[in-house]
Protein backbone atom coordinates (compact mmCIF):
# COMPACT_ATOMS: atom_id res chain seq x y z
CA UNK A 1 0.00 0.00 0.00
CA UNK A 2 2.99 2.43 1.39
CA UNK A 3 4.54 2.08 -2.86
CA UNK A 4 1.07 2.73 -4.55
CA UNK A 5 0.67 5.82 -2.37
CA UNK A 6 4.23 6.59 -2.76
CA UNK A 7 3.74 9.16 -5.28
CA UNK A 8 1.10 10.71 -3.60
CA UNK A 9 -1.82 10.09 -5.74
CA UNK A 10 -4.89 12.51 -5.92
CA UNK A 11 -7.11 9.72 -5.66
CA UNK A 12 -7.56 5.81 -4.78
CA UNK A 13 -10.34 3.66 -6.17
CA UNK A 14 -11.26 0.63 -4.91
CA UNK A 15 -13.11 -2.11 -6.43
CA UNK A 16 -13.81 -5.43 -5.47
CA UNK A 17 -16.55 -7.45 -3.14
CA UNK A 18 -16.62 -6.73 0.78
CA UNK A 19 -13.38 -8.68 1.83
CA UNK A 20 -11.65 -6.96 -0.39
CA UNK A 21 -13.10 -3.86 0.22
CA UNK A 22 -12.30 -4.45 4.05
CA UNK A 23 -7.96 -5.56 3.71
CA UNK A 24 -7.84 -2.76 1.35
CA UNK A 25 -9.68 0.21 3.44
CA UNK A 26 -8.03 -0.80 6.77
CA UNK A 27 -4.61 -0.62 4.53
CA UNK A 28 -5.30 2.82 3.67
CA UNK A 29 -5.99 3.35 7.35
CA UNK A 30 -3.29 2.31 8.17
CA UNK A 31 -0.83 4.49 5.84
CA UNK A 32 -3.36 7.53 6.61
CA UNK A 33 -3.53 8.84 2.85
CA UNK A 34 -4.51 11.72 2.40
CA UNK A 35 -6.07 10.67 -1.13
CA UNK A 36 -9.57 11.02 -1.98
CA UNK A 37 -11.24 7.69 -1.89
CA UNK A 38 -14.10 5.68 -4.43
CA UNK A 39 -15.66 2.79 -3.94
CA UNK A 40 -18.64 0.87 -5.58
CA UNK A 41 -21.50 -0.63 -3.82
CA UNK A 42 -20.20 -3.37 -2.46
CA UNK A 43 -17.33 -2.05 -1.07
CA UNK A 44 -20.61 -0.13 1.34
CA UNK A 45 -21.75 -3.78 2.96
CA UNK A 46 -22.18 -3.15 6.77
CA UNK A 47 -19.73 -5.62 7.30
CA UNK A 48 -17.28 -3.72 5.74
CA UNK A 49 -18.20 -0.75 7.61
CA UNK A 50 -18.26 -2.69 10.74
CA UNK A 51 -14.92 -3.98 10.18
CA UNK A 52 -12.80 -1.12 8.45
CA UNK A 53 -14.51 1.31 11.12
CA UNK A 54 -15.91 4.60 10.24
CA UNK A 55 -12.62 6.75 10.40
CA UNK A 56 -11.18 4.93 7.91
CA UNK A 57 -14.40 5.78 5.39
CA UNK A 58 -15.44 9.04 5.79
CA UNK A 59 -15.19 11.34 3.25
CA UNK A 60 -15.17 8.26 0.83
CA UNK A 61 -17.32 8.59 -2.04
CA UNK A 62 -19.66 5.04 -3.63
CA UNK A 63 -20.28 5.00 -6.56
CA UNK A 64 -23.90 3.02 -7.07
CA UNK A 65 -27.37 3.33 -8.69
CA UNK A 66 -29.42 2.95 -5.91
CA UNK A 67 -30.23 4.49 -2.55
CA UNK A 68 -31.54 3.52 0.78
CA UNK A 69 -30.88 6.62 2.89
CA UNK A 70 -33.20 8.73 1.50
CA UNK A 71 -36.90 9.99 1.76
CA UNK A 72 -37.72 9.99 -1.79
CA UNK A 73 -40.90 7.20 -2.81
CA UNK A 74 -38.44 4.90 -4.59
CA UNK A 75 -36.85 4.40 -1.62
CA UNK A 76 -39.69 4.19 0.84
CA UNK A 77 -41.30 1.31 -1.61
CA UNK A 78 -37.97 -0.74 -1.76
CA UNK A 79 -38.37 -0.60 2.02
CA UNK A 80 -41.66 -1.56 2.92
CA UNK A 81 -41.17 -4.24 0.12
CA UNK A 82 -38.76 -5.65 2.47
CA UNK A 83 -39.86 -4.93 5.61
CA UNK A 84 -42.97 -7.07 4.61
CA UNK A 85 -41.45 -10.02 2.81
CA UNK A 86 -37.87 -10.37 3.69
CA UNK A 87 -38.02 -8.67 7.29
CA UNK A 88 -35.00 -10.43 8.25
CA UNK A 89 -32.73 -9.51 4.85
CA UNK A 90 -29.98 -7.00 5.19
CA UNK A 91 -31.75 -4.00 3.07
CA UNK A 92 -28.06 -2.32 2.28
CA UNK A 93 -25.10 -4.67 0.28
CA UNK A 94 -26.69 -7.08 -2.52
CA UNK A 95 -30.38 -7.31 -1.68
CA UNK A 96 -30.78 -3.56 -3.49
CA UNK A 97 -29.54 -5.25 -6.90
CA UNK A 98 -31.42 -7.83 -6.69
CA UNK A 99 -34.28 -6.13 -6.06
CA UNK A 100 -33.52 -3.56 -8.97
CA UNK A 101 -33.42 -5.80 -11.57
CA UNK A 102 -36.30 -7.77 -10.75
CA UNK A 103 -39.02 -4.88 -10.22
CA UNK A 104 -36.99 -3.27 -12.87
CA UNK A 105 -37.65 -6.19 -15.38
CA UNK A 106 -41.45 -5.88 -14.36
CA UNK A 107 -41.94 -2.09 -15.01
CA UNK A 108 -39.64 -2.86 -18.54
CA UNK A 109 -42.56 -5.62 -19.75
CA UNK A 110 -45.66 -4.10 -18.26
CA UNK A 111 -46.56 -3.60 -21.95
CA UNK A 112 -46.86 -7.41 -22.42
CA UNK A 113 -50.58 -8.05 -23.10
CA UNK A 114 -52.65 -11.07 -22.89
CA UNK A 115 -51.05 -14.32 -23.05
CA UNK A 116 -47.86 -13.84 -24.92
CA UNK A 117 -45.33 -14.28 -22.81
CA UNK A 118 -42.79 -15.46 -25.30
CA UNK A 119 -39.12 -14.42 -25.35
CA UNK A 120 -39.85 -12.11 -28.11
CA UNK A 121 -42.65 -10.54 -26.90
CA UNK A 122 -40.79 -9.86 -23.44
CA UNK A 123 -37.52 -8.49 -25.57
CA UNK A 124 -39.88 -6.09 -27.79
CA UNK A 125 -41.75 -4.80 -24.36
CA UNK A 126 -37.92 -4.24 -23.01
CA UNK A 127 -36.68 -2.57 -25.93
CA UNK A 128 -39.66 -0.14 -27.03
CA UNK A 129 -40.17 0.64 -23.13
CA UNK A 130 -38.58 4.72 -22.47
CA UNK A 131 -37.89 6.53 -19.63
CA UNK A 132 -38.27 3.37 -16.81
CA UNK A 133 -38.04 4.30 -13.55
CA UNK A 134 -35.51 2.51 -11.76
CA UNK A 135 -36.88 1.03 -8.90
CA UNK A 136 -34.42 2.71 -5.74
CA UNK A 137 -32.75 5.00 -8.26
CA UNK A 138 -33.42 7.94 -6.62
CA UNK A 139 -34.68 9.33 -10.05
CA UNK A 140 -32.58 7.50 -12.71
CA UNK A 141 -34.39 6.04 -15.70
CA UNK A 142 -33.75 3.66 -18.25
CA UNK A 143 -34.22 3.23 -22.14
CA UNK A 144 -33.30 -0.13 -23.32
CA UNK A 145 -33.27 0.91 -27.19
CA UNK A 146 -29.75 0.25 -27.37
CA UNK A 147 -28.80 4.20 -27.25
CA UNK A 148 -27.86 4.65 -23.29
CA UNK A 149 -24.08 3.97 -24.47
CA UNK A 150 -22.73 4.41 -27.72
CA UNK A 151 -21.18 0.86 -28.70
CA UNK A 152 -22.80 -0.96 -25.62
CA UNK A 153 -26.31 -2.26 -26.82
CA UNK A 154 -27.56 -4.06 -24.03
CA UNK A 155 -26.69 -1.01 -21.27
CA UNK A 156 -29.86 0.68 -20.49
CA UNK A 157 -29.23 3.69 -18.66
CA UNK A 158 -26.34 6.32 -18.49
CA UNK A 159 -27.04 7.90 -14.96
CA UNK A 160 -25.55 6.91 -11.63
CA UNK A 161 -25.18 8.25 -7.72
CA UNK A 162 -22.44 9.20 -5.90
CA UNK A 163 -22.89 9.54 -2.03
CA UNK A 164 -20.64 9.95 0.64
CA UNK A 165 -19.43 7.99 3.98
CA UNK A 166 -20.20 9.93 6.91
CA UNK A 167 -20.22 8.19 10.86
CA UNK A 168 -20.93 4.99 8.83
CA UNK A 169 -23.69 5.84 6.55
CA UNK A 170 -24.17 7.14 3.09
CA UNK A 171 -25.26 10.72 2.76
CA UNK A 172 -25.62 13.45 0.11
CA UNK A 173 -26.97 11.32 -3.24
CA UNK A 174 -26.15 13.20 -6.09
CA UNK A 175 -27.17 12.23 -9.71
CA UNK A 176 -24.67 11.92 -11.65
Amino acid sequence: MSAGLGDNPDGVVVIGESTLCTSVFKALGTVSTTAEKMTIQPCSDPAVVEAVGNQNLNGTKVFTASVINADDPETQLYKAIMAKYAPDTDIEGFAIIGYQGMLGLVRATESVQGTDTSPAALTAAIKSAKDVVLPAGYGLKFTCDGKAMPGMVSVCGSGGIVETFENGELVDPQLV
